[in-house]
C-alpha cells in the first residue's frame, strides 16, 4: 500500500496537472463569427510612427493579429478634427459633408440608442472610463466612437482593449484604431480684422475675405476675386513657407484646382509625395463653395506627408489573415479616412449606402 501513498503524494506535488483548468484561449484569434458591434477609437494628432510607443501585451496582440495599413493617410485637406470625424462616419469627403449635428449617430449601422460618441475635449473624465461605463450600461451596444488624447493614448487604448478582451466582448466586436491626422499643425480661421501670425502679416494688405490655416492656407476672396487672386498670388510667392499654389476654376460645371506656382526649393521627397497625393487632397474640397486659392506649405519642421500619414489597425473575429500573401497585399493598400465607413459596412455584412466617396478597398478578400 506504500506505493499508493507515494503516488498520491506525487500527484499532490505536481499540482494535479490533469485536474487543472485549461488556459483560456486568446480572443485575438480567428473564429469566423461576424461581429455585431463596432468600436472605433480615433487618436488625437497621432503620426503613424508613434505606434512604436504602444507597449503592452494588448498592443502585441493588436500588431500581430490585426491588419495594419502601412499606407494609411488622412486623404483630405484638414479643416478641423470635427471634419475628420464627419469624413470617417459619413464616408464622404469634406466637399459633400452634411451639416447635421448628429450625423455620426445616423450614418453607421446600429440603433441610435445603442451608439455613443465620447470626445476627450467634452468628457469630464477619462475616455476609457466613459467607454467602459457605456459597455456596462448598454449590454446591447452597437457602436462606440471615442476620440482619445495624444498624451495618454497608450493608457486609454490599453484599458479599452483590456476590458473588451476580459469581458469577452472582443469576440463579437469589429475594432478600428486610427487618428484624425498625423503631425499636429498650429492653425486657425482668420478674417481681415484678425491678428495674423507674424509670418502672414505681409498678406494683411491684400483684400481677401477669410483664411483657414493649418498645413495649407485656404483663402476665400469674396467680390472682385480675379483681381484679388492676382495680387494674393504675387504676395504668396514671396513667402518661403509656400511650396505650391492652386486656384479654383469651374470647367463645364465641374470644379478643379489649377496649379499656378511651385517653389524651386521643394525637396525631391516632397515633390514625389505631392505629385501623387496633392491632386487627391484638392479634389476633397473641389466644390463651388470651396476656397478660391490654396497654398501648400513646406518647411524643415512641416512635412505634408507627416501631417497626412496616420496609423490604421482593423481587427474582427472573422478576418482570416493566415494567407500571408493576401494579408500583405491588403496591408499595402493605400487607405483614407473616407474609406472607413464603407469598410465598416462591408465587415458587418451591411449593404453599402449610396453616394459614398470612400470604398471598402476589397476588405472582403480577407473575410471568412
Amino acid at each position: 500500500m506504500k506505493w499508493l501513498g507515494f503516488l498520491a503524494l506525487s500527484l499532490l506535488l505536481s499540482g494535479c496537472s490533469f485536474l487543472q483548468e485549461k488556459p483560456q484561449q486568446s480572443l485575438w484569434t480567428f473564429t469566423g463569427v461576424k461581429p455585431r458591434r463596432t468600436a472605433l477609437l480615433v487618436l488625437e494628432a497621432f503620426p503613424q510612427d508613434l505606434r512604436r510607443s504602444f507597449k503592452s501585451p494588448d498592443f502585441d496582440s493588436l500588431n500581430t493579429q490585426a491588419l495594419f495599413f502601412e499606407k494609411a493617410w488622412v486623404g483630405h485637406l484638414l479643416t478641423s478634427p470635427l471634419a475628420s470625424f464627419s469624413v470617417i462616419t459619413q464616408g464622404v469627403l469634406p466637399k459633400n459633408l452634411k451639416t447635421s449635428n448628429s450625423f455620426w449617430l445616423e450614418d453607421l449601422p446600429g440603433s441610435k440608442d445603442q451608439k455613443k460618441i465620447i470626445d476627450f475635449q467634452t468628457s469630464s473624465g477619462l475616455v476609457s472610463e466613459a467607454a467602459i461605463d457605456f459597455f456596462k450600461s448598454q449590454p446591447q451596444w452597437s457602436l462606440l466612437v471615442a476620440r482619445i488624447p495624444k498624451n495618454s493614448a497608450d493608457q486609454e487604448v490599453k484599458k479599452i482593449l483590456s476590458y473588451l478582451e476580459n469581458s469577452g466582448l472582443l469576440a463579437e466586436t469589429l475594432l478600428l484604431i486610427t487618428s484624425e491626422q498625423g503631425e499636429s499643425v498650429p492653425g486657425g480661421v482668420y478674417s481681415k480684422t484678425s491678428a495674423l501670425p507674424s509670418w502672414l502679416k505681409p498678406l494683411a494688405s491684400t483684400p481677401w475675405k477669410s483664411l483657414e490655416a493649418d498645413s495649407t492656407l485656404r483663402f476665400f476672396l469674396g467680390p472682385n476675386s480675379r483681381k484679388t487672386l492676382t495680387a494674393l498670388t504675387r504676395d504668396l510667392k514671396k513667402l518661403p513657407e509656400v511650396s505650391e499654389l492652386f486656384y479654383r476654376k469651374e470647367i463645364s460645371k465641374k470644379t478643379y484646382y489649377i496649379r499656378s506656382y511651385r517653389s524651386s526649393s521643394l525637396s525631391p521627397e516632397d515633390f514625389d509625395w505631392s505629385k501623387i497625393h496633392t491632386p487627391i487632397l484638392l479634389q476633397s474640397i473641389a466644390a463651388p463653395r470651396g476656397p478660391d486659392l490654396v497654398a501648400f506649405l513646406s518647411t524643415p519642421s512641416l512635412s505634408q506627408e507627416r501631417v497626412q500619414r496616420i496609423p490604421l489597425w482593423i481587427w474582427a473575429p472573422h478576418l482570416r489573415l493566415n494567407n500571408s500573401a493576401i494579408r500583405s497585399q491588403m496591408e499595402k493598400t493605400p487607405a483614407r479616412l473616407v474609406d472607413l465607413a464603407p469598410m465598416i459596412f462591408e465587415l458587418l455584412g451591411e449593404k453599402l449606402p449610396p453616394n459614398l466617396d470612400g470604398t471598402p478597398l476589397g476588405i472582403s478578400s480577407v473575410l471568412n
